[in-house]
């Protein structure tokens, strides 16, 4: 009996059902060995990765300075796209630089020195929930483990060990040159991966679409570059509006607390601005942490830094993040809430951000076949 090309193609459409419910299965079953498996052979193209990691990033820039140009100078396209990209790497470099010889060195000397002073915070802690009714056997552990950390000299050994992972002190002078080297090599081949993707980006995407439409359908080929149209666009609105978002936050806190002359401002703004580039619970772990810490040295300007806060997150919540975020990604709260929790277990805090992009791609293009489904079959679901 010979089948038709629709039946042909509801056959595929069950075939590709079945494989992809089989090949779920298998990596539900067998999900920690291909997890390692699939990073340690990503590890191999690290610096190509990097390099398209860094090549996002200076993009947002690039595109930045594309408009500006366009806008204010008689520059030919090719003039602009050469300015726009040394301008974004001039750019990037500077923030970099700035990052590491201005913040991160009082980052760490400011965790140092609250590293220093946990004993004496417990001990203030202590001294503080006496005067409510707790348990006195709960106050003996506390006191115990305060104990316990000052005759072990815990203390010394986490800000050894947080020195020298800072200063890469690796073990054997190979070690070191080898470190040294390795990362040299894979930086500048990220670099200039980055680099030719930005300077040869229009090329790139011509000779991309002549590979899809060379080897593809049409209508397969179509459908392929609008799933990456969507992703690119979700993930290039939600990382530019984060970034902002995180710097945005960070500035506030860094303010906030130096105004009331509170402790680890440093710190606890570097910690707010990089736990907030996670949607929702970043800004609600960083402002507990700050909270926390700053009323464990001083009740009352931890109470003063709370209501700041909360004031500061009704205005982000109703005026910043709309603007710079709002509903660029296209998902709802509680399904940024299912791409945090399943990229948090697979990849961790990467892959709490991560997955944001990648989730609201799935969601749109199922939002969409369904939509257009229903149209075919003339359903309207507010009548059902």
């Amino acid at each position: 009996m010979k089948l038709n090309k629709e039946e042909l193609k509801d056959i595929y459409k069950k075939l590709i059902v079945v494989f992809s419910g089989i090949l779920f299965f298998f990596i539900m079953t067998n999900f920690s060995h291909v997890r390692d498996t699939f990073f340690r052979y990503i590890s191999y193209i690290r610096p190509i990765l990097i390099g398209f990691g860094i090549a996002f990033v200076a993009n947002m820039l690039m595109n930045f300075y594309e408009k500006q140009f366009k806008k204010y100078s008689k520059l030919k396209n090719e003039q602009i796209n050469v300015a726009s990209m040394v301008l974004a790497f001039i750019t990037l470099g500077l923030i970099v630089t700035f990052f590491l010889s201005v913040v991160l060195p009082q980052f760490i000397s400011s965790l140092i020195n609250l590293l220093y002073q946990i004993p004496d915070l417990i001990t203030r802690f202590v001294d503080r929930i006496k005067d409510y009714p707790i348990s006195d056997n709960v106050i003996s552990k506390i006191e115990t483990f305060v104990q316990d950390i000052e005759s072990k000299n815990l203390i010394e050994r986490l800000i050894n060990l947080v020195i020298s992972q800072g200063g890469f002190m690796l073990q054997g002078t190979m070690s070191v040159i080898s470190h040294i080297f390795k990362s040299f090599f894979e930086g500048f081949l990220a670099i200039s991966f980055s680099i030719y993707m930005l300077s040869g980006k229009n090329r790139l995407k011509r000779n991309a679409k002549q590979v899809l439409y060379g080897l593809l359908t049409e209508d397969f080929a179509d459908r392929l570059i609008r799933y990456y149209t969507i992703l690119y666009r979700n993930s290039y609105n939600f990382f530019t509006g984060q970034f902002l978002e995180a710097i945005i936050m960070g500035i506030v806190v860094f303010i906030g607390i130096t105004i009331i002359g509170a402790p680890y401002a440093m710190i606890l703004a570097v910690a707010s601005g990089l736990l907030n580039i996670i949607p929702y619970i970043g800004a609600i772990t960083g402002a507990i942490l700050s909270v926390v810490l700053i009323s464990i040295a001083d009740p009352i300007k931890g109470l003063i830094f709370l209501v700041f806060i909360i004031v500061y997150q009704q205005i982000d919540g109703n005026y910043i993040y709309p603007k710079l975020v709002g509903g660029k990604v296209g998902i709802p709260a509680i399904w940024i809430m299912v791409a945090i929790t399943i990229g948090g277990s697979i990849m961790g805090v990467i892959g709490m951000v991560v997955f944001v992009p990648i989730f609201a791609t799935f969601y749109m293009i199922l939002r969409d076949h369904t939509y257009k489904r229903l149209d075919e079959k003339e359903i309207d679901i507010s009548k059902k």
